[in-house]
């Protein structure tokens, strides 16, 4: 299986990111937010 984390943390977020390139295309976001420029792409992108 081909997938990837990245893991960036500073003094203001932490991110992490996953990616299974041999998915479902389903996708799961967690942003803690009600809306952002992530969740848009998500929708908009097949992400």
């Amino acid at each position: 299986m081909r997938t990837a984390t990245i893991t960036r943390n500073t003094k203001e977020t932490q991110i992490t990111a996953s990616v299974n390139l041999d998915g479902t295309g389903k996708a799961e976001l967690h942003t803690g937010i009600g809306f952002s420029t992530i969740c848009s792409i998500k929708s908009r992108g097949m992400v």
